[in-house]
């Protein structure tokens, strides 16, 4: 054993697992920013919910205080709170001008605003739609991030896959820019062969510039979501396709949200035009009052009862009505439009992934065809009978169709995880609402 700690020890840190396709996207959906803001604002919404079912019981709160004063009023009242008036002393004192008084007390007040017309409970219901709404919000977040993940590492796989292909097409060009061109020395060709030759390694190259660039374009999109660490380890190949479920057998999440936003905002409508009823509150306090906090402690009670009406606010009613009533019709709309683009999303991510198939199933008979052809004007070229320009087209044609078979597989697994995500599913993995 301690054999081999030391030969682990000196052949260094293993390296990192490949990343799969579905880890980078349960990474996406677990830790990505996007996500930690939206729970945050789920959190913020439960609370103030909490906050808003809270006013419709009771509040209880006790009071402690220490006081001194030389004011007439004020020490009248102490000094029969105290339970320390005597009418000799009153006679004997000067009630005008008092000496200062110092009062201790203690006090437990309880008040409830009675719910009569139900304000505050249709503004409750607000609040715990609007929570709903904001979970439902969340949960789609966390998927949307799943499928830029899902999207960033497929360019990202696409773009090495590309790479390689064209690195070998790269080391064949320049094999056949050296034949030409040593052909060309010779006498046996004219200079139009060279100049085709050094063209084809000039655009492989272009090319393997231009999937660079797309390659760091994509995992700076994978680092967005999922982190850097994550983001630069080596990606695992593409998953096999699987088969997209024909029909969403839940609500999609976004269109459940927006279906609570209006469903809140009617509760904050109908709260609205209820606060133009008058409001019952039943108060009750208890209080203790002495001279000093070792003393003798005179107590009270105190009940009162009584209703509110608003009658004037200067137009401070009536504007929340109509804020409240527009922001209703606001909401209505934009669930209507969120079941509008859902099902927008189905159609254009079904139509994308069909494309997206027959363009895998077309580019991989042209690749097959173009293998062919290449290998045949491979054979008449080393016979003398095919020229030069036909061969490097051929090559070029061959080229194409690979790297088009890729891009068509690429869109394939991004167009499936697209679909599955306007059918209400998770974007891969699981049949899960």
């Amino acid at each position: 054993m301690l054999i081999l700690s030391i030969f682990l020890a000196a052949a260094g840190p293993l390296p990192p697992p490949p990343l799969t396709l579905e880890e980078a996207a349960a990474l996406a959906a677990g830790g990505a920013p996007a996500v930690a803001q939206a729970e945050a604002q789920t959190q913020q919404a439960r609370s103030a919910a909490a906050a808003a079912r809270s006013r419709l019981g009771p509040t209880l709160a006790v009071d402690f205080k220490a006081l001194t004063t030389d004011n007439p009023v004020d020490v009248f009242a102490l000094t029969l709170q105290q339970e320390r008036f005597s009418l000799a002393e009153f006679a004997a004192s000067d009630p005008n001008h008092p000496g200062y008084l110092k009062d201790w007390s203690a006090g437990v007040t309880a008040e409830w605003d009675v719910d009569v017309f139900g304000s505050t409970r249709r503004a409750a219901d607000s609040a715990l739609a609007a929570a709903q709404a904001a979970d439902r919000s969340s949960r789609w977040t966390r998927r949307t991030s799943a499928l830029d993940a899902v999207a960033s590492f497929a360019s990202a796989s696409r773009a090495e896959s590309s790479l390689r292909l064209l690195g070998e097409r790269e080391a064949d060009a320049e094999k056949d820019a050296s034949i030409a061109e040593s052909l060309f020395t010779q006498g046996f060709t004219t200079a139009a062969d060279p100049a085709r030759a050094r063209a084809a390694v000039a655009e492989v190259r272009a090319q393997i510039a231009e999937q660079r660039a797309v390659l760091e374009q994509a995992r700076a999109g994978l680092s967005a979501v999922i982190g850097a660490d994550a983001a630069t380890r080596p990606l695992a190949p593409l998953p096999e396709p699987v088969a997209v479920p024909g029909s969403g057998a839940v609500t999609r999440d976004d269109v459940e949200s927006a279906d609570l936003s209006a469903q809140a905002a009617r509760d904050r409508d109908k709260a609205a035009s209820l606060s133009r009823w008058p409001s019952l509150l039943i108060q009750g306090t208890y209080q203790l009052h002495a001279p000093t906090p070792g003393g003798r402690w005179g107590d009270s009670a105190t009940a009162f009862a009584g209703f509110r009406l608003p009658v004037f606010a200067s137009g401070g009613i009536d504007a929340r009505i109509a804020e409240a009533r527009a922001a209703a019709i606001a909401a209505e709309a934009l669930a209507r439009g969120a079941r509008a683009e859902g099902d927008r999303q189905i159609a254009a991510s079904r139509a994308a992934l069909a494309a997206s198939e027959a363009r895998e199933t077309a580019f991989l008979e042209a690749q097959s065809a173009a293998g062919q052809a290449r290998e045949i004007q491979q054979a008449r070229y080393e016979e003398g009978i095919a020229r030069f320009a036909d061969l490097l087209e051929a090559r070029a044609a061959e080229l194409r169709a690979g790297l088009g078979v890729l891009g068509a597989r690429t869109e394939r697994v991004v167009a499936a995880a697209s679909l599955r995500l306007a059918l209400g599913l998770t974007p891969v993995g699981e049949e899960k609402p």
